[in-house]
C-alpha cells in the first residue's frame, strides 16, 4: 500500500505539471489492486486506488481526451467505498464531482450531461449532510442546480462556494451570473402572469 501511495504522489506530480503520468498511474492501480488482494475491502487502499483513477480521469478530461472509462473505474472504486463506509462524506463528494465532471465532458463532446447530472445530485447531496465543506464539490452541485433550471439553489451553492473558497470559485462566476438573470426574469414573468 505504501508503494502505490508513493506512486500516487508522483503520478499526481506529473499530471500537475502538464505529464501523462500513465505508466505511474497503471502501476500506482497495481499496487493498490495487490495491496487490496491482501486486505480485502480495505477502505483505505480502495479510497487510494480510487483517488489515482479519478485523478488521472481529471486530468484526461483537462487536456481533451476521454476519460470516461477511467472514470467508471474509479467509480466502482467509490461505489465499494460508500458501501464500506457509509458515512465518510469525501467518499459520497468525489463520486458525485466523478459523475458532474464526466458530464461537462460529454457536454464538450455534444452529449447530454442530465444523466450524469441526475446521478450526481444525490452523492453530493449526501456528502453535504453528512457535514462535508468542499468548494469544488459546492461549485459543481451548483451546476446540476443551473442545469435543471434551479436557479436560487445554483445561486446559494455558487454562493457558499465562494465563502469557502473565494479565489476558486470566481471561475463560475459567469454561471453564477446567469443564474441570477434567470432567476431575475422567472421572478418577472411571474409577477407580469
Amino acid at each position: 500500500r505504501r508503494l502505490g501511495e508513493l506512486r500516487l504522489a508522483w503520478a499526481g506530480w506529473q499530471i500537475e505539471h502538464g505529464r501523462d503520468g500513465k505508466a505511474q498511474v497503471e502501476a500506482s492501480v497495481a499496487d493498490f489492486t495487490r495491496a487490496l488482494e491482501a486486505l480485502p475491502g480495505n477502505a483505505d487502499v480502495l479510497r487510494g486506488r480510487a483517488t489515482v483513477r479519478m485523478n488521472y480521469g481529471h486530468w484526461l478530461a483537462r487536456t481533451g481526451r476521454d476519460p470516461v472509462a477511467v472514470y467508471a473505474a474509479a467509480l466502482a472504486d467509490f461505489d465499494a467505498l460508500v458501501a464500506a463506509r457509509p458515512q465518510e462524506a469525501d467518499a459520497w463528494l468525489n463520486r458525485g464531482m466523478i459523475r458532474v465532471t464526466r458530464g461537462l465532458w460529454r457536454q464538450g463532446q455534444n452529449g447530454d450531461p442530465l444523466p450524469d447530472f441526475a446521478e450526481a445530485r444525490p452523492d453530493l447531496d449526501r456528502g453535504f449532510a453528512l457535514g462535508a465543506r468542499n468548494a469544488d464539490a459546492r461549485m459543481q452541485r451548483g451546476v446540476v442546480h443551473h442545469a435543471h433550471g434551479e436557479w436560487e439553489a445554483a445561486i446559494a451553492d455558487f454562493d457558499e462556494a465562494e465563502r469557502l473558497e473565494p479565489a476558486g470559485a470566481r471561475a463560475w462566476g459567469p454561471v453564477r451570473e446567469d443564474a441570477r438573470q434567470r432567476l431575475d426574469q422567472a421572478r418577472c414573468d411571474e409577477f407580469v402572469a
